[in-house]
């Protein structure tokens, strides 16, 4: 009934995803049922070598056909002419022209190609190779007795196994490559960047870390040596800067926005913080942008770029308040738990 179940879902509903695990589960069911006609042979003629022989022909087809199966679903990486890396406070607009090595990609190509022009060009010695493939497999039989003496079952069925599970195995590799491979190359690609982005905040200061509450951080901002101006917390005790800077993220002149993108850990969000002039004219300075006591450097004196553009990117855990002081002195406050971001982030 699964078999029969998973047939209609391949031909029909579904979601793609469920048309494809309906496909490789017809298709695996199809070949247990192979392996059941293979070890009835040992049993229906009481010789073990039957069901040895085959088991290793079906398995050594299985390989190969996933190995091609493989080589022709390896995805081809999307041309992307400037990478460019997250942000961070001391390179706001950082872009590289370096990327992972697609040597795979290439080699598969050119033997995918290969494959294809020996295919077309040599098919009749192909099927020879594989009719002396199955006649030397067949030697290993042992003779049958009665109606099939007549004819030479063990070829027939060797050369069978070879060209199923080749062919199956081949639709297996195939298939697992379009829908797994480029999700891992992408979460490999995805880790690595973010483990830069973590290393580069963890230096800024910028790498949200529950402990460093418990330091005094408001003898940091009014100690002699402060660079920003000193401003009096508020009195909401796990987010000092609520109400503190206006509440308006906005007004005629500067906007400061945020964009939280989830980390692969799961537990931890890139947090991209942006103050922008709003105006034509221009403007130059640095922007003070004023974070959660959970930061080892709360405070963080951005410049603008020539855009008047501000940015910083954070690693943190858990939605807070950011206040900003523009270079003409205006306030901007932005409330992280107000945004659009995971639920997780502002819940926390």
């Amino acid at each position: 009934m699964k078999l029969i179940s998973s047939f209609l879902t391949a031909i029909g509903g579904g979601s793609p995803n469920d048309r494809l695990s309906a496909v490789v589960s017809c298709i695996g069911a199809i070949m247990a049922a192979g392996f059941l006609v293979i070890a009835g042979l040992g049993v229906g003629y009481g010789v073990y070598l039957v069901p040895a022989v085959f088991f290793l022909l079906a398995f050594a087809s299985l390989l190969i056909g996933s190995f091609l199966g493989l080589l022709f679903g390896i995805p081809e990486r999307r041309n992307d002419p400037s990478p460019t890396n997250p942000p961070t406070a001391s390179a706001p607009n950082q872009k590289t022209d370096f990327r992972s090595s697609d040597n795979l990609k290439q080699i598969a190509d050119w033997l995918t190609k290969i494959i294809v022009g020996v295919t077309l060009t040599q098919f009749d010695k192909i099927v020879g190779y594989l009719d002396s493939a199955a006649k030397f497999a067949a030697a290993c039989m042992p003779p049958c007795k009665g109606m099939c003496e007549a004819v030479s079952w063990a070829h027939s069925a060797s050369f069978s196994i070879m060209l199923f599970y080749g062919t199956a195995g081949f639709w297996l590799g195939y298939l697992w490559a379009v829908t797994n491979l480029p999700k891992l190359f992408t979460d490999s690609e995805r880790a690595k960047k973010e483990e830069e982005v973590k290393d580069q905040a963890s230096s800024a200061g910028a790498l949200q870390e529950p402990k460093a509450a418990a330091r005094n951080w408001i003898s940091e901002l009014s100690s002699p040596g402060a660079a920003a101006p000193v401003i009096e917390p508020g009195t909401v005790p796990d987010d000092p800067w609520k109400g503190v800077f206006g509440g308006s993220n906005r007004n005629d002149d500067w906007e400061l926005s945020a964009k939280v993108t989830p980390m692969l850990s799961g537990h931890e969000f890139q947090v991209d913080l942006t103050v922008s002039s709003r105006t034509s004219k221009p403007v130059s300075g640095d922007v003070t942008l004023y974070l959660h006591p959970t930061f080892p450097k709360m405070v963080q004196t951005v410049p603008l770029n020539f855009k008047g553009v501000a940015r910083l990117t954070l690693v943190a855990w858990g939605a807070f308040t950011v206040g900003a002081i523009t270079p003409d002195g205006a306030k901007l406050e932005l409330d992280l738990s107000k945004i659009d971001a995971p639920k997780l982030f502002r819940d926390r």
